[in-house]
């Protein structure tokens, strides 16, 4: 299809439930004339509770969802600024708690063997609205 790919997988899971997984995805390509690239990747996940911290670490986990699946939407872009450096960003949407992820990132391969990633997480949940606040009381 061009510069854009379509792709899917369907995923089996036989553990002490048996549950199943699904992936839709959507990417694209751009090259730029001085030979930089622009890459959009975006996925559609449904997944078993217990497979969410295989993807995102211990950034977001399916403790709370034990019954049924996780839908994610995943997003990624990165850049390659020349043949050596890239930036990037990964976010996560949860729809079935509502909390989402944002791991920005840098590569830098310094020669064949060694390569420098710097990348950090940043996480956003929804929290429950309370009757009491302690920033209210604090100011009365």
């Amino acid at each position: 299809m061009g510069k854009f790919g379509v792709y899917g997988a369907l995923g089996y899971y036989r553990e002490e439930t048996d549950s199943f997984s699904l992936l839709a995805g959507l990417d694209y390509s751009y090259f730029f004339q001085a030979g930089n690239q622009l890459y959009l990747q975006m996925e559609y996940l449904n997944i078993p509770p217990q497979l969410l911290s295989q993807i995102t670490g211990s950034m977001m986990s399916g403790e709370n969802e034990k019954e049924k699946n996780i839908d994610l939407l995943v997003g990624n872009i990165s850049y390659q600024i020349d043949d050596f450096s890239s930036i990037g960003m990964t976010s996560f949407c949860n729809f079935s708690d509502g909390s989402k992820l944002f791991i920005p990132r840098y590569s830098n391969q310094i020669n064949t063997h060694t390569t420098i990633e710097i990348q950090a997480g940043m996480m956003m949940k929804v929290i429950e609205e309370s009757n009491s606040s302690s920033l209210k009381s604090f100011g009365e």
